[in-house]
């Protein structure tokens, strides 16, 4: 997991912006063997009250989302979220596109999240969907690997007609407050780590537990 390299990230509905804003960190089209030296480390900068810290702060909740599967049952973090997630658009969505070495190809994989406040006051997974394509390709369509509308998962692109059956039963009624990614990592990447068959699962789930971890190793946002 040493080669996750961010190429674009962009947000909108998180302080003052209420609009999207996208910042993207490599060029639009990426060769056989790409030079990523450099793009390992990130920073922003503007006036002040352009949002700086709001794309900063909107990188930390969704770095949490992905790894920790209470973010969003905790009382105070909800009251964060009321007070942070711009009022005029009512919700906060977040995409991203991130390249990812798996065994010797290099893929193209695309986050998108958005939380909005659902019946009972609490912002929740409204959406949330990880798509890829490979990283030469020069056509624009992505092959969707997970999408979950309201908690409902209406795409689950895993071959393993077992590990299928068994990661839509283990995340039933739980995808509205929990991401994917999170409980993907927390109910079968553990588990399988602990008996030692963690290099099969692995090529199975990277593209739902990569980004996080570029989010967590790899990007400093200054």
């Amino acid at each position: 997991m040493q080669l996750i390299y961010l190429i674009n990230y962009s947000v909108k509905g998180i302080k003052s912006l209420d609009e999207d804003v996208k910042l993207s960190f490599y060029k639009k089209t990426i060769s056989k063997n790409p030079d990523m030296n450099g793009y390992n480390i990130k920073g922003i900068y503007g006036m002040n009250g352009s949002g700086k810290s709001g794309i900063v702060t909107s990188v930390k909740i969704l770095k949490n989302i992905l790894t920790d599967s209470g973010y969003l049952n905790n009382p105070i973090i909800q009251k964060n979220l009321d007070a942070i997630i711009n009022k005029k658009t009512g919700q906060l969505s977040i995409e991203s596109d991130f390249m990812v070495k798996i065994l010797d190809s290099l893929v193209v994989c695309r986050y998108k999240l958005i939380l909005s406040k659902d019946v009972t006051g609490r912002y929740s997974i409204v959406y949330e969907r990880l798509s890829t394509k490979k990283a030469t390709s020069r056509s624009d369509n992505m092959k969707i690997i997970f999408e979950v509308i309201n908690g409902n998962i209406e795409i689950l692109e895993i071959d393993d007609g077992e590990l299928l059956k068994d990661v839509i039963e283990k995340t039933r009624n739980l995808l509205t407050m929990e991401s994917m990614s999170s409980l993907f990592y927390e109910k079968f990447l553990i588990p399988e780590a602990k008996k030692k068959t963690l290099q099969n699962i692995m090529e199975k789930s990277i593209y739902i537990y990569g980004y996080f971890f570029s989010l967590e190793e790899n990007y400093m946002f200054i």
